[in-house]
């Protein structure tokens, strides 16, 4: 799937496209496994992500490319995979 450019947020359009292509590779083998899901924090911790903030144009494509699914608890934001 071929990465969607956008000209909103996070200066994505100046980003390298393997940059994007290795964090969503991370973010999907960090999460598999994961039922109860990761905060960012954890995710980045335990991903070995060094994204100093969170795209968030990034993460709504990683919605469609991975089944990334974000939840509320509370004050918290965990990400998880849908089941496929």
């Amino acid at each position: 799937m071929e990465l969607e450019i956008r000209k909103a947020g996070c200066g994505i359009e100046n980003m390298k496209k393997h940059a994007y292509v290795e964090f969503r590779e991370k973010v999907e083998k960090t999460l598999q496994g994961e039922k109860d899901g990761l905060k960012w924090s954890q995710l980045k911790e335990k991903g070995e992500i060094e994204q100093a903030h969170l795209c968030y144009t990034w993460a709504r494509q990683l919605e469609t490319e991975i089944g990334l699914t974000r939840e509320r608890r509370g004050r918290n934001v965990y990400w998880k995979l849908k089941r496929r």
